[in-house]
């Protein structure tokens, strides 16, 4: 299973573009050339440097895979109690401020 890169949020673009008066078609037109590029500069890395990569991944970093596997459900998991937390944090003060009216 290969990474997928980062998901980019269409809702600005959308607004943007309806605030913009562009037309539907302009703009589907500008997101598929822009998606195309995109995804096929993608497709051309993984094409370049998908086989040497993984040799080498195979060749230097198999041996600490375990090790960085763990580190990342560590950040992972540090990162999602401080979600929470701020979340929590957030709901409180917003509880203990009184109604205005």
């Amino acid at each position: 299973m290969c990474p997928l890169p980062p998901p980019i949020p269409l809702m600005p673009f959308l607004v943007a573009a309806g605030a913009l008066g562009v037309t539907r078609r302009r703009f589907l037109a500008a997101l598929g050339t822009a998606r195309a590029l995109r995804y096929g500069l993608v497709a051309w890395l993984g094409m370049e440097y998908g086989r040497p990569m993984v040799h080498w991944w195979n060749h230097y970093m198999a041996q600490y895979e375990g090790t960085i596997g763990w580190v990342i459900l560590g950040l992972f998991l540090a990162a999602l109690a401080w979600g929470i937390w701020q979340w929590r944090r957030s709901n409180a003060q917003s509880a203990a401020q009184p109604a205005t009216t």
